[in-house]
């Protein structure tokens, strides 16, 4: 799920375009998405927090995970699961 930290819409509008983005993302704003950045600790952006089926986080560090191995960062992710 992605959730903007964008400053406008139109700028989140773009860059899901730009990026071909395919995933469910939130409002710009909306209730829900600042509740998932205060439940999750979110202060900077890009942020990629990793969520197992029953909601427990996998890690917070989804991002640096993705950048130093990203062919096992799934395969890590699902054995913590």
């Amino acid at each position: 799920m992605f959730v903007s930290s964008d400053r406008s819409s139109d700028a989140q509008m773009g860059y899901m375009k730009e990026t071909d983005m395919k995933w469910y993302t939130l409002e710009l704003g909306s209730q829900e998405g600042n509740a998932l950045k205060q439940q999750f600790g979110i202060r900077g952006i890009p942020a990629l927090i990793i969520v197992s089926p029953d909601g427990e986080i996998i890690t917070k560090n989804g991002r640096g995970d993705v950048s130093s191995n990203a062919s096992g960062a799934i395969k890590a992710w699902t054995k913590s699961s």
